[in-house]
């Protein structure tokens, strides 16, 4: 099945997908002014509406469980899955640290 250009924009996916690099675009310049935890918060972000968009949940989900919406994905190994589970498992230890790691700095 082709999918024309003007349908793809209509769903979610190409919704994230063009949305992606203006925040690439932010996350490069966050890095290189040293703004590490606001580069961080929007990889997460990026991440996680792609694979909710990538998934069949319903948006009425108050919370979802990105394991649980990567689990679901048939398009990856479980190889892949495992590696962005870690991923994302990375990405929400360092937006939301433990006092322990805060006090670690």
């Amino acid at each position: 099945m082709i999918v024309s250009e003007k349908d793809f924009f209509k769903k979610e996916l190409g919704i994230y997908l063009t949305e992606v690099w203006p925040s690439l675009q932010f996350m490069i310049f966050s890095i290189l002014g040293g703004a590490y935890f606001d580069a961080i918060r929007n990889l997460r972000y990026s991440l996680e509406s792609v694979l909710f968009a990538l998934s069949s949940f319903d948006q009425s989900d108050d919370r979802p469980s990105y394991y649980h919406i990567i689990d679901s994905l048939s398009i990856f190994t479980t190889l892949e899955k495992q590696r962005i589970k870690a991923l994302h498992g990375k990405l929400s230890q360092l937006v939301h640290p433990s006092p322990s790691h805060l006090k670690s700095c």
